[in-house]
């Protein structure tokens, strides 16, 4: 009888063990999916820049390098975009290293908006 349950235990495992189950990779806390993408702010130059087009979450704002002058970052569907909204605006020095959550959603597009005496890095998150 034992002999008999093992039998037809080991026969099921074969077969299940023949079967391949896709699992999505894990990426530590994140979902597959869920990772965000990230950009850095120009050292100097153009004071209007798109991050993405159409809809997305901005994620964060991470400070490498601050500035002593302020920047936005707005809803818009173009760097002309004059019906744009602004999502955040980050004031003038930031604590170097610091993240600020932001966690919202745009429907139109991420722009970055900064003057020119901007001299900040920052990384920007989003999705």
């Amino acid at each position: 009888m034992k002999q008999k349950i093992i039998t037809i235990l080991l026969a099921i495992v074969a077969i299940l063990g023949g079967v391949n189950y896709a699992v999505s990779p894990k990426l530590g806390s994140i979902s597959d999916g869920g990772a965000y993408n990230s950009t850095t702010t120009p050292t100097i130059g153009a004071n209007v820049r798109m991050i993405k087009t159409g809809q997305g979450i901005l994620g964060s704002v991470v400070i490498g390098v601050t500035s002593a002058t302020t920047f936005e970052l707005r809803n818009a569907t173009s760097t002309t975009d004059i019906a744009s909204t602004t999502i955040v605006s980050i004031a003038a020095s930031p604590a170097i290293g610091s993240t600020m959550t932001v966690d919202a959603s745009f429907d139109r597009g991420l722009g970055i908006v900064f003057p020119d005496s901007f001299t900040g890095r920052y990384t920007i998150t989003y999705k």
